[in-house]
């Protein structure tokens, strides 16, 4: 069992080593080593080496650290405040030392020790589990109103309950008398096959992370082994606005989760909802392509997909607000976008020894530069609190007659704007939150 643990531990610390910000694995390392320590105990050249108080010494330590640990690993899981760790961790290591100074006959941390096992540890258990099912029925509530997450929320209610059958299976063997041969067999062998059903709860989240991971830095057409020569359909660029705040307020709070990765992340899936590719990412700006190969209507699709990412930014806004991480001086989750019809090609650029998958124009249009050259526009219209997209006037007319329902949702149509080199564009203005047509028509 001790190997076992250890073992155990030792692939958790080479999981969080390559990534760090995955604090359930450093968190799952200390669990198995605290659960290899508990059984420490019970190994006979430990037993014949040291005193009787020594032995109910270390079983209270190692047990209190094993029962805080599988709370902290619960706490890591659902993404609890770092506040939590920051005090919990220090006070882990300090009270049962304190307990210990303070009870010196054996007899009485023989006592505590029963205390321990049925009152303590399970305790730890409940409020650890507790951190998981609270944040997966969260999660639940959030999925009624559209922003649901079920394969997260499923992972929560295992891990929950995980570790609620870890808090029973130490009560029980507390209350429960049987023979120790049985207490060797069961109690062991159902504890190690918990530390590996929480182990492949984690790691199937990593596995998740890697598998999204592997989708976005090489696009399809990059795996093709003949490159196409042109991809035609429509851009879709957008840059949050205000995204200092949030930075800001991340660095200074010591934030694990970071704002920016999640609304990113909602931005992709965004995209690849609606049968776009994410082209590359600059900052807090992205630009993603919708081709016709894939899409009846790309500029519609890149149109719907904007849509989906402004009301999934709202929604984050209005979680972040709840859970008091909203900065104060944010003006919300709101992004400037454009969205331009072109055509562009997949290559492969060489940096030093190192083959890097990029994008270039071709065809009549400037796709990348006009782009660009609208989401600067999008600052002249003068909604700094609200997601606006900009886009040609031409291809505005065309969505307005194909689909009249998105006509109250342009806030300006027709007006005539010039970039800082001097070309004049004539472009409208779109707001996915619009509730009614706010039409400015150029003179």
């Amino acid at each position: 069992m001790v190997l076992t643990n250890l073992f155990v531990a030792f692939i958790f610390s080479l999981a969080w080593v390559s990534a760090r910000q995955k604090q359930e694995y450093f968190y799952m390392s200390l669990f198995a080593v605290s659960s290899a320590a508990s059984y420490v105990g019970f190994v006979d050249t430990v037993v014949f080496a040291l005193t009787p108080r020594a032995i109910f010494a270390l079983y209270l330590y190692t047990n209190f650290l094993k029962g805080a640990f599988t709370m902290f690993v619960g706490f890591a899981f659902a993404r609890i405040r770092p506040a939590a760790f920051r005090i919990g961790i220090p006070l882990t290591f300090a009270i049962p030392i304190a307990m210990i100074s303070y009870l010196k006959d054996p007899i009485p941390l023989y006592e505590f020790r029963h205390v321990l096992s049925l009152w303590i540890v399970p305790l730890f258990c409940a409020v650890g589990a507790g951190s998981c099912l609270m944040q997966a029925a969260y999660l639940e509530h959030a999925g009624r109103t559209g922003s649901s997450n079920p394969v997260r929320i499923r992972r929560l209610l295992l891990f929950g309950l995980g570790i609620v059958a870890i808090g029973f299976l130490i009560w029980a063997n507390s209350t429960l008398v049987i023979s120790f041969t049985k207490h060797n067999y069961w109690y062991r062998f159902i504890d190690l096959v918990l530390v590996f059903l929480l182990g492949l709860v984690v790691f199937a989240e990593y596995r998740e992370h890697e598998r999204q991971a592997g989708r976005t830095p090489v696009s399809e057409y990059h795996r093709r082994p003949v490159l196409p020569e042109k991809i035609s359909g429509a851009m879709l660029a957008a840059d949050f606005k205000n995204s200092e705040p949030f930075y800001q307020h991340r660095a200074t709070q010591g934030l694990l989760d970071d704002p920016m990765g999640i609304w990113r992340a909602q931005f992709y899936g965004a995209v690849a909802r609606h049968g776009g590719v994410v082209l590359r990412r600059k900052g807090d700006e992205i630009a993603a392509f919708f081709d016709d190969e894939h899409c009846d209507d790309p500029a519609a699709a890149a149109l719907a997909a904007a849509d989906d990412m402004a009301h999934a930014s709202e929604r984050l806004g209005d979680e972040y607000r709840k859970q008091g991480l909203y900065p104060k001086n944010a003006r919300g989750f709101h992004f400037r976008a454009s969205v331009v019809e072109g055509e562009i090609k997949p290559v492969w650029e060489q940096v030093g020894s190192v083959r890097e998958p990029a994008w270039v124009e071709t065809g009549p249009v400037a796709t990348f530069v006009l782009s660009s050259r609208l989401l600067e526009l999008e600052r002249l219209i003068g909604l700094a609190e609200r997601t606006v997209l900009v886009l040609p006037e031409t291809l505005a007319g065309r969505l307005a007659a194909k689909q009249p329902g998105l006509c109250p949702k342009f806030i300006t149509r027709g007006r005539r704007l010039e970039d800082k080199h001097g070309n004049v564009y004539e472009i409208a203005g779109y707001s996915p939150d619009a509730t009614e047509a706010q039409l400015q028509n150029a003179a």
